[in-house]
């Protein structure tokens, strides 16, 4: 996996509580397991001496077994629940104008990984002041995963010339809507053509069948580079999504790790595993620490890897320039280190 990076952790002191007598159960939902993420949280919680019992759950991408489990957690009443992705979150602690506590969880502290934008999926309010701290000012925190559009596009042309940008996107996700928006706005600003495309509509099931079908078009539409941003949906279909990419010869700079580590191109992204870990760390100072999980700051990493999937840019024959090699972090399609 990759090597955690330094994180600059700004930690208040706070009064030791009584020692504790029993484990901490703490309930686990993934949205897919193997991300790495949820592996950093236990390994993190462990390795700094926090005991727990953990209660894990995948929900493999089948959306209807979130209510069970929020049942589940109401009758189990663990220490603490940790979430990963936007989708499982919203379904343990429901949206701002929305929670109830007859089909939420509104009374148990809430940690989440893998929430792109807490505030645009109104779990939480947004700052007034933009350089102010992310707080829920209810029960739930978290660390995300993102780095921001111009900083990804940047990347992509430090990476490579282009003409024209593709961007495959999951229309059915409101998030994917407004990213797809945004990136348009910000690519054509920079004079560059932009082309999307997705293989999904609002209120429609989602089939993967579409997605090679929708990658031929953006071939045929000419596209020099295509991003494939962070979707719950190409990561439960990684291998498709990014080996039919590879194989219609498009470059492809990915927005998550799950991506390059299958025949995605290159990508900058936050290590999934320590994203677990600094959700880890805000557990911990729940846990331990006693603080409230609303007065504690959503986050992201200050830091992120320039990651390279050599395999596939040597079928592509698209290189990484020299400045790159410097300082990016190379990898095997499969590896898990």
């Amino acid at each position: 996996m990759l090597r955690v990076l330094l994180l600059a952790l700004a930690i208040s002191t706070v009064a030791a509580p009584a020692s504790q007598a029993d484990p901490f159960t703490i309930y686990m939902i993934v949205h897919r397991a193997g991300s790495g993420a949820d592996d950093g949280f236990r390994d993190y919680l462990t390795a700094n001496g926090v005991d727990a019992n953990f209660v894990f759950r995948d929900m493999e991408n089948d959306r209807s077994r979130l209510p069970g489990y929020v049942e589940e957690i109401k009758a189990l009443k663990p220490d603490l629940v940790y979430t990963q992705t936007t989708s499982v979150t919203r379904a343990v602690v429901g949206r701002l104008e929305e929670a109830d506590p007859q089909k939420h969880v509104l009374d148990i502290p809430v940690v989440f990984s893998m929430v792109s934008f807490p505030a645009r999926s109104k779990l939480v309010p947004q700052p007034p002041d933009p350089a102010a701290p992310m707080l829920s000012k209810r029960n739930i925190t978290g660390a995300r995963h993102v780095v921001s559009n111009l900083v990804r596009l940047n990347a992509m042309r430090t990476y490579m010339p282009f003409e024209k940008l593709g961007m495959l996107y999951d229309k059915s996700s409101g998030a994917q809507r407004r990213t797809e928006t945004a990136m348009r706005t910000l690519v054509e600003d920079a004079g560059i053509e932009f082309v999307s495309d997705s293989p999904t509509e609002p209120k429609v099931e989602r089939d993967p069948a579409q997605i090679e079908p929708t990658l031929r078009r953006l071939k045929q539409a000419g596209v020099d580079f295509l991003y494939i941003p962070p979707s719950n949906f190409f990561g439960a279909h990684a291998e498709l999504v990014t080996r039919a990419a590879t194989e219609l010869g498009l470059p492809t700079f990915c927005g998550v790790e799950t991506l390059i580590r299958q025949h995605c191109m290159t990508g900058l992204v936050s290590p999934l595993y320590a994203v677990g870990q600094f959700a880890a760390f805000k557990a911990e100072q729940i846990l331990t620490g006693g603080k409230d999980p609303g007065e504690i700051p959503i986050e992201t990493l200050s830091r992120f890897s320039f990651v390279v999937n050599m395999e596939t840019a040597h079928k592509l024959k698209v290189y990484p320039p020299m400045e790159i090699l410097r300082f990016a972090q190379f990898i095997k399609t499969g590896a898990d280190s």
